[in-house]
């Protein structure tokens, strides 16, 4: 059995298996284990204020440190460590350690103190001794171990790294003085953080690997929450004096959005007048249900805090379905029919999401319209034209779905696994087939390359990606087969890098996420007359085939080619004619210059020769495809580049920024059109290439108040040195095209 040491006693070695363990573990920093708790002090709030009257003077710091030094009496398991050598000890008597700040303030000194706290000490002997602590300490008072820290402070880096490896040391073999030990928070009990003293709720913290602290308890912000009493009615608690501030910004803010719903109010304002509650209450009722205030409720579902205000926001003014009209389509009769949340009419929904779980299948969300849907309903989807039996009906709460016998108009649940609806879809009896509008999707116009990081996903990846769609209507996933890529489209680089987060997390496929190739094209730009001659023989029957052919723009960029033969005299027979043909057609799929595909090209053949006997389709194909790589190359070839028109939307302070920055992504502005709220619209030409990345750009140069949107226009001549660049960077690809 080991000795004990100065500071704690010997409670028992650890077994192999734990030793081993211990050693496996990074560092000590690196906590094994966070709990965060949330605690009521609303009884110890009530105390300490008591005691405040009576002249007492007690924190809520005192009473937190107090508390924890009675857990540590009662709970020694808690007040144990574990040093080098697989060793527990205990600490011989309960210490807390924290810091002492001068100043609440940034940057203002702050002193290292430990308090040995006895056992029979009570709520007002910890806070006088730590109270003469503290005062002493902000009297610049340091005890020896702020003078160590300020002494080592000093030291060079080379040689302060190696006396605090000597200190962790003589740490570990109990050899430091016991003033240092005894004063220092990292040989305490346990370091007790005081956080909540700047307002913050963050209790996350790390421990420091040198020392004998077993662990660290950081005290959060103290926050008024709603109390519900007995009645479930809500009873109000006064305002933090640090949140008044802001809650006056806040107010000021409600005032003027009450003050603008009608002239009457406004008057009033700008006299100076306060409205009622019921006034505010009244008015922005009124203008929420008509969508010119839209409300926002604060809070946070983490720390649960929030829930109750913002269902009593939604009672008190989001309008309720029995007073709102909700009107359709009668598909047969092409009338309108009031569905208007009644449930004696037939019963109709519209499907406003799906849900695809990994395991248990698809979720279709729907708010019943009108009617009553139940258990084993057939229902008619007529943008489909398919009927579904309803298999079960939920509620969902929170993750959990809650089987019910039927939802009833008005009602927002889920049916399990439709087979054909999605998302914007109405379900109708087909007796009585309804049609809602359906929601407006945005276009999705940012764009990333996808491929599987591990070879074998590339199916799971696929199935994975169709459910992923199913849910989210603005991701969409192409396979540009041009280009040999797969792409995925978004509503920005975030929504892409969410959907590849989804796909590991739920999926367990992974892909990798990069800058897509543009889809250039050749053409020509001169007329070049060449002629290609295959022969090939091998013994016995060989292969033979001539063609003298001209190759000059067609002046048409949306046709690759247009194939014409003039041949007259039998040189080359007709029934090789559609050979040539198929040559040139196998030829503009990847151009001599990078191999992208060719346009614009008019192939003529006038001439050639055949062999009786060893002439074929096959070699005339190959002659005309011989052909059309010599001929291309010295007919001026260039390479085009799509352009696209682009349309920006932008509030009027940001049109020179917006117009500056398509200037340098090549741009050329076509015009400006205002548009109604001081917004500018502006549409320009731009290539494909210069728009990767731009709607990070654009939010960034708008304060995300712009939005864009493109198609395509059509192709141009790419300048010279991008050609050179691009050329450059598919040389590869071309050595495979000519081989």
């Amino acid at each position: 059995m080991a000795r004990n040491r100065r500071d704690a006693k010997i409670i028992k070695n650890l077994t192999s298996t734990q030793r081993v363990i211990y050693y496996l573990k990074k560092k000590r920093c690196d906590s094994d284990v966070y709990i965060n708790m949330k605690v009521d002090m609303t009884n110890a709030i009530k105390y300490i204020e008591k005691q405040k009257k009576e002249g007492k003077h007690i924190t809520y710091f005192h009473f937190f440190c107090a508390a924890v030094a009675k857990t540590l009496y009662n709970r020694p398991l808690l007040n144990r460590f574990i040093m080098p050598g697989g060793k527990v000890y205990e600490h011989n008597d309960v210490s807390v350690g924290f810091v002492a700040k001068v100043k609440f303030e940034d940057y203002s000194a702050e002193y290292l103190s430990v308090e040995h706290l006895k056992k029979d000490y009570n709520l007002f002997d910890v806070s006088k001794k730590l109270e003469k602590t503290v005062e002493k300490l902000r009297k610049n008072n340091k005890n020896d171990t702020d003078k160590t820290a300020d002494l080592l402070a000093k030291l060079p880096a080379p040689i302060f790294d190696i006396v605090m490896k000597i200190l962790k040391f003589m740490d570990n073999h109990d050899l430091l003085p016991e003033n240092i030990t005894r004063n220092s928070i990292y040989h305490s009990s346990i370091i007790v953080s005081n956080l909540g003293s700047f307002k913050s709720s963050s209790i996350y913290h790390n421990l420091t690997d040198f020392g004998t602290a077993s662990s660290l308890i950081t005290m959060g912000a103290i926050h008024k929450e709603p109390v519900i009493n007995d009645k479930g009615e809500v009873e109000e608690v006064p305002v933090p004096d640090y949140s008044k501030p802001n809650l006056e910004i806040c107010r000021e803010a409600l005032m003027e959005a009450v003050a603008e719903t009608s002239e009457e109010f406004m008057e009033r304002y700008f006299a100076g007048e306060e409205f009622s509650e019921f006034e505010i209450r009244t008015a922005l009722r009124n203008n929420v249900a008509d969508g010119s205030i839209i409300p926002i409720s604060m809070g946070s579902s983490i720390m649960a805090q929030g829930v109750y205000t913002l269902l009593d926001d939604i009672l008190k003014y989001l309008p309720s379905p029995e007073k709102r009209s909700c009107t359709g389509i009668n598909a047969k009769s092409n009338e309108v029919y009031a569905a208007d949340y009644d449930f004696a009419k037939p019963k109709s929904a519209y499907i406003f999401k799906t849900i695809v779980d990994p395991f248990i299948g698809k979720y279709s969300l729907i708010k019943v319209n009108s009617g009553v849907i139940k258990t084993d309903d057939v229902l008619y989807n007529h943008h489909r034209d398919t009927e579904e039996k309803i298999g079960k009906v939920y509620v969902l709460r929170g993750n959990k779905a809650e089987e019910v016998k039927e939802l009833h108009a008005g009602d927002i649940g889920a049916l399990a696994k439709l087979t054909s609806a999605q998302t914007t879809d109405s379900l109708s009896t087909k007796a009585n087939p309804i049609l809602y509008i359906r929601t407006s999707i945005s276009t999705p116009y940012t764009y990333k390359r996808y491929k599987a990081v591990n070879k074998g996903d590339e199916d799971k990846i696929s199935q994975a990606l169709q459910k992923l769609m199913q849910e989210d209507l603005t991701l969409k996933a192409v396979n540009d087969s041009e280009n040999g890529q797969t792409l995925l489209y978004g509503m920005g680089d975030q929504h892409l890098e969410i959907a590849a987060s989804k796909l590991l997390e739920r999926y367990k496929v992974e892909i990798e996420l990069s800058k897509p190739k543009v889809a250039f094209r050749e053409t020509i730009r001169k007329k070049a007359d060449v002629e290609y001659k295959y022969k090939k023989q091998s013994g016995g029957h060989g292969q033979y085939g001539h063609v003298k052919m001209t190759f000059e723009p067609s002046g048409d960029l949306e046709q690759p080619y247009v194939f014409e033969q003039i041949v007259v005299g039998g040189a080359v027979p007709k029934n090789y004619f559609p050979a040539v043909e198929k040559g040139i057609q196998e030829g503009v799929q990847k151009g001599p210059m990078a191999a992208y595909p060719v346009v614009g090209v008019k192939a003529v053949l006038y001439d050639g020769s055949y062999h009786p006997v060893d002439s074929s389709e096959m070699a005339f194909k190959v002659a005309a495809l011989g052909a059309f790589k010599k001929g291309i190359l010295e007919a001026s070839p260039v390479l085009l580049e799509p352009i696209a028109t682009l349309k920006v939307l932008v509030p009027d302070k940001y049109t020179g920024d917006v117009m500056g920055d398509l200037n340098k992504r090549r741009g050329r502005v076509l015009g400006m059109n205002p548009v109604d709220g001081g917004y500018q619209e502006i549409v320009a030409d731009v290539p494909y290439m210069e728009l990767y990345g731009y709607n990070t750009d654009l939010r960034s140069m708008t304060g995300g108040s712009g939005t864009f949107s493109y198609e395509f226009a059509r192709y141009e001549q790419t300048p010279p040195d991008i050609q050179e660049r691009e050329i450059a960077a598919r040389a590869s690809k071309v050595e495979k095209s000519e081989s």
